[in-house]
């Protein structure tokens, strides 16, 4: 039996229809923007008068969410009619599936390719004239000029910025409708949303200067060049989507929408002292910005490196050793001193024995927070860059008690966690708002049934408090009033 839509996803979808079946979901986390967008393709079809099992849809998307649309597919069209398969260089038939897209052959059901292999196969190397120098930029020929019914940009914030690769192939993809879904469709900054408009609308938006001039207020950037600008909030707030909203093709939803309201989340600051080395260090960063590690002075030159060794700093306490091209290699170890660890450890007592989620805005953390919890008596699993599958026994009744996250890591694709957890607890904010806003719904969604314990740890005066927190404040509130988050 087909799934149905609920009110607010039953508004959503015939709207889109209305638009012709091209438009913008940005909808929060557990919405159901997978489904809306597949009920949108499904009735477009058949108002066109095409059987949706004669389709050609494809799906960009993260890889860790191919298990979702998968599902999803067998929701919207449960008889079996819709095929659903996955282009990759791994398995053969994938392998092969891809290499038929490639010569040229139209595939019929829903194509799942990942954001990754979409730009590695559809670019070439030129010469970039503006920058001076070879560059890799989109090919003429993407996916073999193949021409499909429905292209879908999921989490479209990966191809926000239309200068990249990975924006510059979506665009070039052909077909006759596309959708672009997101929580956060301009990324970290409100005049990124050209990259979900160019692809959605080329035509009218061809020129991205005019564009950020004509919406959004600016002012000189002096470390770009004498003609570079930076772009802040928009100059009147929800002009640029007004026009889309009205004629149906931009569509924005809260979860409570939906869902209905979810149980209140209650936030607790709790201010770490850093340990005398960790201070050490973090005050020649800041200062001089050369820190003593035993006899070697290690220097950070641009102001870039320095602002995230700072961060690193109100971690824990790094070492240095030399890396390759004489460059040296900033690391912690196990043993790596931290008061952030020490006050979570004193949480953890607080806690019991209920399940809690650390999330930790740097993967090189993760081996003294992992150490110490185990040296603790804390059963723990990772979920980073190399531990990508192992999270999933978190979820288990009797599985680990902690779950060690890196923010980028578990921003995407990863649910669940909300059923069998309330508890969070932030060594330090990830410099992007999207990845900050994504991980902050993996237990506060639908199917959370307590109220969500958020314990934010901060050292107070350094960039936590002086710069990090006001900075995604800042690009938070510019994003709110635009509708853009």
């Amino acid at each position: 039996m087909a799934i149905e839509p609920v009110e607010a996803q039953e508004r959503a979808v015939r709207g889109l229809v209305a638009a012709g079946g091209t438009g913008l979901v940005s909808a929060g986390t557990g919405c159901g923007k997978t489904l809306m967008s597949l009920w949108t393709i499904d009735r477009t079809a058949r108002q066109e008068g095409i059987e949706p099992s004669d389709l050609s849809i494809l799906v960009v998307a993260p890889l860790r969410t191919e298990s979702g649309w998968s599902r999803a597919v067998g929701q919207v069209w449960p008889g079996g009619e819709m095929a659903f398969r996955r282009l990759s260089r791994r398995r053969r038939a994938e392998r092969e599936a891809l290499e038929r897209l490639m010569r040229g052959e139209r595939p019929t059901g829903v194509s799942f390719i990942g954001w990754e292999l979409l730009a590695s196969v559809s670019k070439m190397k030129g010469y970039d004239a503006r920058a001076g120098k070879v560059k890799s930029k989109a090919t003429t020929r993407v996916l073999g000029s193949v021409e499909f019914d429905w292209v879908i940009g999921d989490e479209i914030h990966r191809a926000c910025n239309f200068r990249t690769v990975t924006s510059q192939v979506l665009c070039k993809v052909k077909a006759r409708h596309r959708l672009a879904l997101s929580a956060t469709p301009a990324g970290g900054q409100p005049v990124n949303i050209f990259g979900a408009l160019k692809f959605l609308w080329p035509r009218k938006y061809p020129g991205f200067t005019r564009f950020a001039n004509s919406f959004f207020t600016s002012e000189p950037c002096y470390f770009g060049g004498p003609y570079s600008v930076t772009y802040g909030a928009e100059k009147r707030p929800g002009l640029l989507s007004k026009g889309h909203r009205a004629r149906g093709e931009w569509q924005d939803m809260r979860i409570e929408d939906v869902a209905g309201e979810l149980p209140p989340v209650d936030i607790r600051r709790v201010d770490c002292a850093m340990t005398v080395e960790q201070r050490r260090q973090y005050m020649q960063l800041r200062d001089k910005a050369v820190a003593w590690m035993d006899d070697h002075p290690a220097v950070v030159g641009l102001p870039v490196t320095r602002d995230m060794r700072l961060r690193q700093a109100t971690l824990g306490q790094m070492r240095v050793r030399p890396g390759q091209g004489g460059e040296d290699e900033w690391f912690f170890d196990a043993c790596s001193r931290s008061g952030k660890i020490t006050a979570l450890l004193d949480i953890l007592r607080d806690i019991g024995d209920e399940k809690v989620v650390v999330y930790s805005p740097s993967k090189k953390f993760q081996i003294p927070l992992v150490a110490q919890l185990k040296k603790a008596g804390h059963s723990c699993v990772r979920v980073d860059g190399e531990h990508k599958e192992e999270w999933t026994s978190f979820l288990d009744k009797d599985g680990p008690q902690i779950l060690c996250a890196v923010i980028p890591a578990v921003a995407e694709g990863v649910d669940g966690l909300q059923r069998v957890c309330r508890h969070e607890v932030w060594l330090g904010l990830d410099p992007s708002v999207v990845r900050c806003v994504q991980a902050q719904g993996r237990l506060h969604r639908t199917g959370q049934t307590g109220t969500v314990v958020r314990w934010l740890l901060q050292c107070p005066g350094t960039v936590d408090t002086e710069s990090v927190i006001p900075r995604l404040d800042q690009r938070y509130a510019d994003l709110k009033a635009s509708g853009l988050i």
